[in-house]
């Protein structure tokens, strides 16, 4: 929930470098894609790092 508000903030107010770690973690398939979508949105206007670890 913390990460849709931040995701959703005005674009004026986000923060230069934005790093997500894990964002997809403990969300079903269709989530995954509704926050793929908010995070391609907010990278288009903030330089966006992502850290997903892989599975093994």
């Amino acid at each position: 929930m913390a990460l849709t508000a931040l995701l959703m903030q005005n674009p004026k107010d986000l923060p230069a470098v934005l790093f997500l770690e894990e964002p997809d973690y403990g969300l079903g398939p269709e989530t995954i894609l509704l926050l793929a979508e908010m995070i391609r949105d907010v990278a288009a206007r903030s330089e966006t790092i992502i850290q997903f670890r892989r599975k093994q």
